[in-house]
């Protein structure tokens, strides 16, 4: 598996023919919501956990300043290189302004700062679930000026609930790219216009593993109960996703998840059932 990427960055021109405009962009995934899988010792996004991807644009000093543009980013799925559908990607409410309150502008973006004509965010759903397609077309008397520095504009706010996949042989990725859908309302352009490329797809890797699975190696079983026992009772290690130990979906990790995992395995009892912790 390939390490995932926590971020990149790269820089637009608009053209050769007028001044020299330019933006740059740099993308990031809320720190510390990583972990090192002990299986491959590569380091992977958390499942099943809420956090946020943030876009950080800023103007390119000596470029000029920029006037209007639309932009468009796709966010979705692959399993094993291949785009799926199977892993769903569920939007937070988190008093954004947009899409429920998964997406939120921020710095200057979410009201007439720079885009006094135009400011609008609309999106379109591939899989009938919230947007996971989203189109910024802004415009402005003065634009966005050339020294602005990088800066979160856009936070999204989702999880990612992999479970049911061989940590050994699937590799999860969520990725965000340029869209490519006909209409011209999600169609990227620049200036004059001038049509750019988005330079992705760009993809972050997170952990297949499933709720139960307290040593991350694929199955549930009697390693996990007593993984889960030497951590709460014999000073062991700590679960590298604590979320996935508790089962019973009560908010801790304690003898009753080490009782409800024995019972899946062995007594019939329920399948685990974990929510998704910060």
């Amino acid at each position: 598996m390939k390490r995932c990427l926590v971020l990149f960055g790269f820089v637009i021109l608009f053209g050769s023919f007028a001044p020299a405009y330019a933006v740059t962009f740099e993308v990031e995934i809320e720190p510390g919501k990583t972990f090192v899988h002990p299986d491959d010792g590569l380091t992977y996004y958390k499942a099943n956990t809420d956090f946020y991807l943030d876009i950080k644009i800023g103007g390119t000093p000596g470029t000029g300043e920029i006037g209007w543009f639309s932009m468009t980013f796709r966010i979705y799925a692959k399993i094993n290189g291949v785009e799926s559908d199977a892993i769903p990607i569920i939007w937070i409410d988190a008093g954004g302004t947009d899409f429920g309150g998964s997406l939120t502008r921020m710095n200057g973006w979410e009201d007439g700062t720079y885009w006094s004509l135009l400011n609008d965010v609309v999106g379109f759903s591939w899989d009938g679930s919230l947007p996971d397609t989203m189109n910024h077309a802004t415009a402005s008397l003065t634009g966005m000026p050339d020294t602005e520095p990088l800066m979160t504009r856009f936070r999204f706010h989702f999880s990612v609930p992999v479970l049911g996949f061989d940590p050994q042989t699937d590799v999860v990725e969520i990725c965000i790219d340029q869209s490519n859908h006909p209409d011209p309302i999600y169609t990227w352009n620049v200036p004059f216009p001038f049509p750019v490329d988005f330079g992705g797809p760009y993809c972050f890797h997170f952990a297949a593993s499933a709720c139960g699975d307290a040593n991350l190696d694929g199955g549930i079983n009697i390693l996990d109960v007593v993984y889960i026992i030497n951590y709460k009772y014999k000073a062991g290690p700590p679960p590298l996703q604590l979320e996935l130990c508790d089962v019973n979906h009560d908010g801790s990790v304690n003898i009753l998840d080490i009782v409800y995992i024995i019972n899946y395995k062995y007594k019939g009892g329920p399948a685990p059932n974990c929510p998704a912790w910060e």
